[in-house]
C-alpha cells in the first residue's frame, strides 16, 4: 500500500484529532472520558468559574495514561472542550464556561467562606482538586480577608465568631502590651488572648 492508502485506511478505522490519527475508543475509554467530563461540569454547576486541565489531568493521570494513552494536560483540555459542545472555552491556562466570567480569587474565597473552621492546604486542595495548589496559595496570600492562622492554615476573617465587646477587649490588651515596647509577636499575642479572654 502507498502512504496515501495507509492514511485513508487509518482514517476509516481511527479518529482524527489535531492532525493525528488515534485508535477508536472502546467502551471503557468512553466511560472514563465521560466521567471526567461529568466531574468537570459538576464543578461548574457547584459554582466554580474555572478549572485547570493540569489539575484535572493530575487527578486522572494513571487511568488516562493506561486506558487512553493520554500523557498531557493540554490534550485532555482540548477533548473536554470538544465534548462540551460550545459550553467550555480555553482562556490562558484554564477552562471556563463561555457564559461565565472566570474569577479564581472569588472561587477560593467562597470555599473559605463556607468553612467555619480554618482550612489547611490539604483541606482546600481536597475541595478544589481542579485548581493547582500553587494557584490556590497565591490567592491565599494576596486576599486581605483571608488570614493565615497557623503554618499552611488559613481562615476567612469574617467567619471569626467574635463580638464587638471581645474585639474591644483584645484591642485594649494589645495597647497594654505595647505600652512598654514597640512590638508583640503572634505567639505572645495568642498567649495574651488565651490568658485574658475566656
Amino acid at each position: 500500500m502507498s502512504d496515501e492508502q495507509i492514511i485513508v485506511t487509518l482514517k476509516k478505522v481511527g479518529i482524527v484529532r489535531e492532525e493525528r490519527i488515534y485508535a477508536k475508543q472502546n467502551d471503557e475509554q468512553i466511560d472514563l472520558i465521560k466521567q471526567i467530563f461529568e466531574d468537570v461540569m459538576l464543578v461548574f454547576e457547584n459554582g466554580a468559574t474555572c478549572v485547570y486541565p493540569e489539575a484535572i489531568y493530575q487527578k486522572y493521570q494513571g487511568e488516562l495514561a493506561e486506558k487512553m494513552q493520554i500523557y498531557e494536560a493540554e490534550f485532555l483540555g482540548n477533548i473536554l472542550i470538544e465534548m462540551s459542545a460550545g459550553k467550555l472555552r480555553k482562556k490562558k491556562t484554564f477552562l471556563c464556561l463561555t457564559d461565565r466570567q472566570a474569577d479564581l480569587d472569588r472561587d477560593v474565597l467562597e470555599v473559605l467562606k463556607k468553612s467555619p473552621i480554618p482550612m489547611t492546604y490539604e483541606d482546600i486542595q481536597e475541595v478544589m482538586w481542579y485548581i493547582p495548589l500553587d494557584k490556590i496559595k497565591h490567592v491565599l496570600v494576596v486576599t486581605k480577608s483571608i488570614v493565615q492562622v497557623e503554618q499552611e492554615t488559613y481562615f476567612y476573617s469574617m467567619n471569626l465568631p467574635i463580638s464587638q465587646e471581645e474585639i474591644t477587649e483584645v484591642n485594649w490588651l494589645i495597647r497594654q502590651a505595647l505600652e512598654n515596647r514597640s512590638y508583640i509577636t503572634d505567639v505572645e499575642l495568642r498567649q495574651l488572648i488565651d490568658d485574658n479572654c475566656h
